[in-house]
């Protein structure tokens, strides 16, 4: 028969630190598998297994399906960036230190609902992580950009709006080119626009370069 040593108190007091990690719900990467975009809340599939340990040893088994949590965007009321959320997109779930349900139906300042900590039924969703995997293509670390698909609004020190087929910055100098060499019909003769005309056309064109690329 196996001979079972008697745990000292550091032991004890060790396995009890474990096993409250183990239990307790910080923040964990998941998978989108499904967006509500009037209620602005996601289901979410948890990337990691959780932990289950018996008088038997460590076993794995998954979390359950996170459902209504609420997901966050950078935007306040009626300002800010709002995106497309699609169903595998990675995110981060944290998860609130209290209940967070009086919160999220009323808005205003509450008591929690429930005695809950760090539960899992209290995530909030920010979406945006990329892995190794999937990585985020094309970024450009010299300015800030707004994408969608194609189509790209870049800021640094001038602005940059383009997509696969065009660029704002050259359709409008195409633009001010073809007023340049526009003419009035009048009668059997064409005219070319005035002189004056052309310099201010010009100089619009120079105030356009100096905002746009």
């Amino acid at each position: 028969m196996r001979q079972i040593t008697k745990p000292s108190l550091a032991d004890l007091n060790n396995a009890q630190t474990r096993d409250i990690f183990l239990k307790f719900n910080c923040h964990r990467i998941g998978f989108i598998e499904s967006f509500d975009p009037v209620a602005m809340t996601a289901k979410v599939k948890i990337s990691d297994l959780a932990v289950k340990e018996t008088y038997v040893g460590r076993g794995w088994g998954e979390f359950p399906l996170l459902v209504d949590c609420p997901v966050y965007m950078p935007m306040t009321n009626g300002k800010g960036i709002t995106y497309p959320v699609s169903i595998g997109d990675s995110c981060i779930v944290l998860f609130n230190d209290r209940d967070i349900d009086n919160w999220f139906e009323s808005g205003n300042i509450n008591e929690p609902k429930t005695p809950r900590v760090h539960s899992i039924s209290d995530g909030i969703v920010i979406i945006g992580l990329h892995s190794q995997a999937k990585p985020l293509e094309n970024f450009n670390n010299n300015a800030t950009e707004i994408r969608f698909g194609n189509t790209i609004v870049s800021l640094d020190d001038k602005i940059k709006i383009e997509n696969s087929v065009k660029n704002l910055s050259v359709v409008l100098d195409n633009l001010i080119e073809a007023l340049i060499n526009l003419k009035v019909q009048h009668g059997a003769t064409a005219y070319p626009v005035t002189a004056d005309t052309i310099t201010a056309l010009n100089d619009v064109k120079a105030e356009f370069n100096s905002l746009l690329k």
